[in-house]
Formats: C-alpha cells, sequence, structure tokens
C-alpha cells in the first residue's frame, strides 16, 4: 500500500540543476486524513540516509509529525524519525521547455530559442 495524493493538488516547483544551495529542496508533505503512509527508516536520524535514488534525485530519510499544528520541538515525543516516505515521486528533468526546434534538450544551459517576430 502506498500514499496517492490527487495530481491537483500540487502546485510545479523548478529546481535548477546541479545539487549544492541552487539545486538541492526540501518538501514537507501531509494530508487531512491518515492515508500518508511511511515506514520505520535506517539511519541514526533523519536527513542522514538515501532511501531512494536516480541518476537525478535523491530522497532522505525524514521525520513524521504526529500532530498539527506543529509541537514545540521540545516535545520529543510527537515527532518520530528516521521515516522513510512510501510513494511515488513524479519528476520531469527536461530543463528547456517546450521542446525546441532542437528536439529534447537534455542538457544545460539551454540552447537560445529562435522567436518569430510580433
Amino acid at each position: 500500500r502506498y500514499t496517492q495524493i490527487p495530481d491537483d493538488t500540487f502546485t510545479p516547483v523548478s529546481i535548477r540543476g546541479g545539487g549544492g544551495e541552487d539545486g538541492t529542496r526540501a518538501f514537507y508533505i501531509t494530508l487531512d486524513s491518515k492515508e500518508l503512509i511511511y515506514k520505520l527508516g535506517n539511519g541514526p536520524d533523519s536527513d542522514v540516509d538515501v532511501h531512494a535514488s536516480s541518476a537525478e534525485l535523491e530522497v532522505y530519510e525524514g521525520e513524521g509529525v504526529l500532530t498539527y499544528p506543529f509541537p514545540a520541538v521540545a516535545e520529543i515525543s510527537y515527532y518520530r524519525y528516521p521515516r522513510q516516505y512510501l510513494g511515488t515521486i513524479h519528476y520531469d528533468r527536461l530543463p528547456c521547455k517546450p521542446y525546441s526546434v532542437f528536439g529534447h534538450v537534455m542538457d544545460l544551459p539551454c540552447p537560445d530559442m529562435p522567436t518569430s517576430s510580433p
């Protein structure tokens, strides 16, 4: 069983490649029901071990928070970690949209796109 969150509830986010300050992002995923599925992680803490990866993406173990609004950090009994998200992450690594006259462009920087006169 996996978490299913409707596609229309997300806002697309653009992230530059290359990691570091420009290409690293963290996301908080929440639902207003008990349908968010995760499992116990393997690492000593959250944000340490990668539990899923591809050539373009690394997903680290995170935390589960048992209540909202978030309790004070001192109330540690409401936080569970490390946890692994069980779900699918859809992403598009094509950096140059829309498709150009050059076909699929898979590398940065994007080529200059010819434009027509107004």
